[in-house]
């Protein structure tokens, strides 16, 4: 899983959660939660592992992280559908 390989990078990178989540500029508690798979963090990807000093390859696994970006896609599908019905509704007044 995504959260477990970026947690072993960072171990192995030598640092602290709250190490990786200052060069992210993002609170503790938010790289916490993308560390524990609480969150989505597909945006971030990039940034975590340039802050870990990998590769992106290295942080990924494509074949188990697949249903990973099948629910992003998923969700951004849904959110931009609400977004779509919000703006929609708001020009019809």
């Amino acid at each position: 899983m995504l959260a477990q390989r970026t947690r072993k990078a960072r171990l192995a990178a030598g640092m602290s959660m709250k190490e990786v989540a200052a060069s992210l500029s993002v609170p503790v508690s938010t790289y916490r939660d993308w560390e524990y798979g609480r969150k989505i963090l597909a945006d971030k990807l990039s940034e975590i592992a340039k802050a870990l000093s990998i590769s992106l390859g290295g942080l990924i696994d494509r074949e188990s992280d697949l249903s990973d970006l099948k629910r992003v896609e998923n969700l951004l599908q849904e959110a931009l559908k609400a977004l779509q019905n919000f703006l929609s509704e708001k020009l019809k007044r």
